[in-house]
């Protein structure tokens, strides 16, 4: 079946209609009649004069041209407000707005996390997931930002509260990292003044976009949402918080008149492979809007769970053939170490010291022992490489190599497990697209499509051939060339750890969703 176009009309540029259609014209109709003057048939050179450019005939010509390109304008301005994602503002927001979403464009969220602060056991730090209430504790970042505790806490015999926040302010700056202060507005009394991010938060996102908000009106539009049909669970799930980004719905999938829902989360600036998996906060907010009897939408009589997906990582190796020696390439002529059947990834298998480490691969370099190659490493928290500053390789037993390092990374440790790679400056547009590939990835099923009984009707919605799939494969490659531009020539998938999430033992653990693990790129030639 061919594809419809987008328009019911041609779009001419600008000059056809004068040169191919006018002047066109007036040339054919000018070879057949008599010159006046001459008394002869017109030659091609009189026509090429009297429809040259700046004569009487093109001027008209021109101008009509001009004319036609103002209506034609006008025309194609209209046709793109019939279609959302296309639609200028006030059509957008005055006229499909109302039509499908009348709430309009959704607020900025804050960002959660969790909080460590020092206080005398038995302390009672009160919380409350009603942001703005005033019986909870109120805390505030080096920035001004506040942050709600949302759990009622009682400080353990450590002495040491840990507390989960949420942004009452909203935008992804209140997206803290680890070891951010936190200073209480209004903290128990005989607490120590000030808390420390413990983990980084993640949930904060900025007032909606027009291009989010259009493409929440396609979606409804291509799913229609009634009488509490999948398509209403997930349009409901979208409009419970900015900082959802996509919400999967299994109907039916623990018994008759359930419905699970599992949400993933905007990544807004967050780092690492972690940031799609819903934070406290995000979940809280989106399971107060979706689960009766406190919901403002789902009749009281639906039993509804709202599941967070769980992180499955899969391990990435890669070949890209990249020039050498070269910026925009491998940074040697020889780039070393190399991938192999055996062994798709190279992994640190031994460590002597942070400066001193062995890696594992069956291909021996080309370069003599000992030689430096510049190397990197990938680092799993932050889903990026970083560059070492190697001393020497020394080894050759044809398996294990040792890496000699002028002084110890700028970041985390070398850890058993943690992968190196050729250098090349490339690194960080390698590392955002095969992030890109897996920031596009849903999670996958909650029970067995091929034996479970319930899999007619406890299927995946959307499914993933409505546009997000759930198995990694050979398409990252495209998504890796397409980020690489023309700097790569091909690319070819060598391994992954996992290709596709298996189905949880426990329906309530939340579906399986692969998440950026480990990654290797390498030179194609062995």
């Amino acid at each position: 079946m061919t594809r419809p176009d987008e328009r019911r009309f041609v779009l001419f540029p600008r000059g056809h209609v004068r040169d191919n259609i006018i002047l066109a014209h007036m040339r054919n109709s000018l070879r057949v009649l008599i010159n006046p003057d001459t008394g002869l048939v017109f030659t091609e050179d009189e026509i090429a004069r009297i429809t040259q450019s700046g004569s009487r005939y093109y001027i008209q010509a021109d101008a009509i041209d001009l004319y036609g390109q103002a209506v034609q304008a006008r025309d194609s301005y209209f046709t793109d407000q019939v279609v959302p994602t296309r639609a200028a503002s006030p059509f957008l927001l005055n006229v499909h707005g109302p039509l499908w979403i009348p709430d309009g464009l959704l607020e900025a969220t804050g960002g959660s996390g969790v909080v460590t602060t020092n206080s005398p056991a038995g302390v009672i730090w009160p919380g409350s997931t009603t942001l703005g209430d005033p019986a909870a504790t109120v805390g505030v970042d080096p920035n001004g930002l506040s942050y709600q505790v949302l759990v009622t806490t009682v400080t353990p015999g450590t002495g040491i509260a840990t507390l989960t926040l949420k942004g009452i302010d909203g935008g992804d700056e209140t997206n803290i990292g680890v070891g951010t202060p936190i200073k209480w507005r209004n903290p128990p009394i005989g607490v120590e003044p000030e808390g420390q991010v413990l983990t980084a938060f993640s949930g904060g996102v900025d007032d909606e976009t027009q291009a989010d908000f259009a493409a929440r009106i396609e979606d409804r539009i291509r799913h229609r949402p009634a009488s509490g049909n999948q398509a209403h669970f997930r349009a409901w799930a979208l409009q419970s918080t900015n900082a959802v980004e996509a919400a999967y719905i299994y109907a039916t999938g623990l018994n008759a008149g359930s419905v699970v829902v599992c949400i993933t989360q905007k990544r807004a600036n967050v780092v690492g492979p972690l940031a799609r998996i819903p934070s406290f906060g995000t979940m809280s907010v989106a399971t107060g809007y979706l689960v009766p009897p406190n919901s403002p939408v789902v009749p009281g009589n639906v039993f509804v769970v709202v599941l967070p997906p769980r992180s499955l990582p899969s391990h990435i190796g890669m070949r890209i053939a990249l020039r050498r020696a070269t910026a925009g390439g491998w940074n040697d002529l020889t780039p070393w170490p190399k991938a192999s059947a055996t062994y798709p990834r190279c992994v640190v298998t031994a460590i002597t010291s942070q400066t001193s480490f062995t890696i594992t691969t069956d291909v021996p370099p080309l370069f003599v022992l000992p030689g430096a190659p510049a190397l990197m490493i990938w680092r799993l928290a932050t889903s990026s490489f970083e560059r070492l500053n190697v001393a020497s390789v020394t080894g050759g037993d044809g398996e294990h190599y040792v890496i000699n390092l002028v002084n110890p990374i700028s970041t985390n440790d070398v850890a058993l497990g943690d992968v190196i790679s050729p250098y090349t400056d490339r690194a960080d547009v390698i590392a955002q697209g095969v992030q890109n590939y897996f920031d596009s990835l849903g999670p996958g099923e909650i029970v067995d499509l091929a034996t479970d009984l319930r899999a007619h009707r406890a299927y995946r919605y959307p499914k993933p051939s409505e546009g997000v799939p759930y198995k990694v494969g050979q398409s990252i490659v495209t998504t890796v060339l397409d980020t690489l531009g023309g700097a790569a020539g091909d690319a070819e998938l060598v391994s992954a750890s996992t290709t596709a999430p298996p189905v949880p033992s426990y329906i309530m653990s939340g579906p399986n969703m692969l998440t950026l693990g480990h990654v290797g790129v390498y030179d194609p030639d062995n």
